[in-house]
């Protein structure tokens, strides 16, 4: 997924950059361990030097802090003393020796997005505590589109086939989505476009929608019809502009989101079941009443009429259907 891509390159990013410096951060403060303004001196004066660094603290083994807290604003000593074994860093393996690195959570008190760096304070061969370096994902380098993108080949998976045999043998159940898919569409447009909102899942015959947003990308949100037509919903993601480095252009977003209605109501046997579109890795996945499955990129997807996935037969009777859809939205 973009995201886990993009999430590895900042974390290399960091590992990168803070090894050397804080070597020698880690080494002044074994020395000067049992005495936290002392250590807080030193955080201080090392900060500067660590590139992207937001805040420094040190904590032992127990989890309280064994310092105060420093930032580029101030210097917080009444951190000093407070437990810290509840921060979501301390859920993974603590480095022993070393360095590791937190997965992404959410700063307490800014609730931006966190990676934390922790390095292990010896004195031979015993372990002392830690050196913390927080950095907020927003502070860090924009990856390009040029080290994010990646050709997305077209993969096609066959599905279920005792549903692949009956498939003609079925017809179209109109859903709660078929009875209003322009308010649909329109919806699922404005989230994209306008409320940080990077991947979609629209489930149309079981009326849907599955929505991961950048401001909390390893967490996803399922959408009922009530919720998605509720006036609260663009209350429940904050507005933001459209990402730079997105690889579906905003102004493509409306043809892939029409040339989804289009095969939702092309054919009562062979139709979409649910399509998937992903503006920060540039794929489209479509899962059809066959129960098959294709990922493609969206030059691929938007390079392809409606003939090609239903045939000539079944839509010489469909081409009405081609019209605006923010007109009745």
């Amino acid at each position: 997924m973009w995201t886990d891509n993009n999430i590895g390159q900042k974390k290399r990013l960091i590992s990168g950059c803070i090894k050397k410096p804080m070597r020698k951060l880690v080494r002044e403060c074994a020395s000067d361990w049992g005495n936290p303004e002392q250590l807080t001196k030193i955080l201080y004066k090392h900060l500067k030097v660590i590139s992207y660094c937001q805040k420094l603290y040190c904590f032992d083994v127990t989890g309280k802090q064994f310092s105060g807290s420093v930032s580029h604003q101030d210097i917080n000593m009444t951190a000093l003393g407070q437990v810290l074994s509840d921060r979501p860093y301390f859920q993974g393996l603590l480095p022993y020796n070393g360095m590791a690195l937190s997965s992404v959570y959410l700063g307490l008190r800014n609730k931006q997005p966190c990676i934390t760096a922790l390095f292990a304070v010896r004195e031979e061969q015993d372990l002392l505590g830690f050196v913390a370096a927080d950095f907020y994902i927003h502070d860090l380098p924009k990856i390009t589109k040029q080290s994010s993108e990646k050709k997305n080949q077209w993969a096609q998976y066959k599905g279920d086939p005792s549903i692949r045999k009956t498939v003609f043998m079925q017809q179209r159940t109109y859903s709660h989505f078929d009875q209003r898919l322009d308010r649909v569409i329109y919806l699922v447009y404005i989230l994209l476009r306008k409320h940080g909102v990077f991947h979609v899942q629209i489930d149309f015959s079981s009326s849907r929608l599955v929505v991961w947003s950048i401001d909390m990308p390893y967490n996803y949100q399922v959408l009922s019809v009530d919720e998605l037509f509720s006036n609260q919903l663009t209350q429940m993601y904050a507005k933001q502009s459209y990402p730079e480095d997105a690889l579906i252009p905003e102004s493509s977003i409306m043809d892939v989101l029409s040339q989804f209605k289009l095969l939702r109501d092309a054919d009562e046997n062979i139709y979409l079941r649910s399509g998937t579109i992903n503006i920060a890795n540039g794929t489209i996945g479509l899962t059809f009443s066959c129960d098959g499955f294709h990922l493609m990129s969206v030059e691929e997807f938007l390079a392809k009429d409606i003939k090609f996935w239903i045939g000539e037969k079944q839509t010489q009777h469909q081409e009405w259907r081609n019209m605006p859809l923010l007109e009745s939205a």
